[in-house]
C-alpha cells in the first residue's frame, strides 16, 4: 500500500467513526493513528514528497501530522509549510498538531523565526494565526 492509499483507508477508517465515539471504536481511532504514526518513522523520498506536497490540504492535514510525530527526522524544506499549516489551521487548539513536531524537529528558535516572518509579512488571516501558533513555540519545561 502506498502512502496515498494509506491516507485513503486512514481516511475511510476515521469516517467510520462517531463523533462521540467510546470503546471499540476509540480503540479503532487510536490503532488507526498510531500505525500513521509507526509507518512513516522512516519515509522514503517518494512518501516525504508526498507529505510535502499535501500538507497544505485541510483534509490530509490530520494525517500528515500524524506521520510527521512519528518520524525521525525532517527535511529543511518542511519548516515553514509545517509552521504555514499551525498558522492556517483555524482552530488555536489544533495547530499544536503542526507547531509542536516543527519545534521538535527544527528548535524553538527556527519555528520563532518563522512565525516572526509571518507577523511582518503576512495578510491579517496569517498574522492572526501566527500570533496563535506562538503559544505551542516555546521551550518545554520539565520539572
Amino acid at each position: 500500500m502506498d502512502i496515498a492509499q494509506h491516507y485513503e483507508h486512514y481516511r475511510t477508517v476515521m469516517a467510520s467513526i462517531p463523533i462521540e465515539c467510546s470503546g471499540d471504536d476509540w480503540g479503532r481511532m487510536m490503532q488507526c493513528e498510531g500505525d500513521v504514526r509507526q509507518r512513516y518513522t522512516r519515509a522514503n523520498e517518494t512518501e516525504l514528497g508526498w507529505l510535502l506536497e499535501n500538507l497544505g490540504d485541510s483534509e490530509k492535514s490530520w494525517f500528515i501530522s500524524l506521520a510527521l510525530e512519528g518520524m525521525e527526522s525532517l527535511h529543511d524544506q518542511f519548516l515553514m509549510p509545517l509552521v504555514m499549516a499551525g498558522v492556517n489551521e483555524v482552530d488555536p487548539s489544533s495547530n499544536k498538531r503542526f507547531i509542536q513536531p516543527a519545534v521538535q524537529h527544527f528548535g524553538v528558535r527556527r519555528v520563532m523565526e518563522c512565525l516572526f516572518d509571518v507577523l511582518k509579512t503576512g495578510n491579517q488571516f496569517e498574522q492572526s494565526g501566527a500570533i496563535n501558533a506562538l503559544y505551542w513555540a516555546q521551550v518545554p519545561l520539565t520539572f
